[in-house]
């Protein structure tokens, strides 16, 4: 009888690993109260009601982890939403929805499929949808990169055919650390 309250005290102590607040998690006070009442039972004799009370703790401390492993996604997925959002209002600020409007829209409606996973506390689907559209953000960021970059190697042909090299010694040699960067 001791081996199985030893065990649901590590499950209950298992259960507060990572919570935001125990004091929030009313499965995991309950655990512990029937955790109580099992020992006090146990201590008095009465093993029959120390095991039922040790099950229920048990059947808490259950409850407790998956309230827990909850909290956390939801707190992954309210991670990734924030940074999608930022890195969509980003790309709306340098114009992207008119340079990459099938991006963007991809982006709008994993973000608005990431909203409905959220409502209805599916989070590892909202935090799923959320990090996609990240990733098309991304791939606009790197694709207005590669923009910028080939406009600034044209320039740097330009100036070479201008022998600018010559002329500007300074700003050609600074142009040209900048692309090779």
């Amino acid at each position: 009888m001791k081996k199985l309250l030893m065990i649901m005290a590590a499950l209950v102590a298992a259960a507060s690993i990572g919570a935001q607040s125990l004091k929030d998690n009313s499965n995991y006070q309950k655990s512990l109260e029937l955790m109580a009442l099992a020992e006090q039972a146990f201590a008095d004799g009465d093993y029959d009601a120390a095991a039922d009370y040790a099950a229920q703790s048990k059947e808490y401390a259950l409850l407790s982890d998956q309230y827990v492993e909850k909290m956390l996604a939801m707190t992954r997925a309210d991670k990734a939403v924030e940074q999608a959002k930022a890195k969509i209002a980003w790309a709306e600020a340098r114009g992207a929805a008119a340079a990459y409007p099938d991006q963007m829209a991809l982006a709008r409606a994993d973000m608005e499929e990431s909203g409905t996973a959220y409502e209805a506390e599916d989070y590892p689907a909202a935090e799923e949808k959320a990090v996609s559209a990240s990733g098309s953000i991304d791939g606009i960021a790197r694709a207005m990169a590669e923009a910028s970059i080939a406009k600034a190697e044209a320039a740097m042909a330009d100036a070479d055919k201008a022998n600018y090299k010559q002329g500007f010694p300074s700003y050609y040699a600074s142009a040209s650390a900048a692309i090779a960067d």
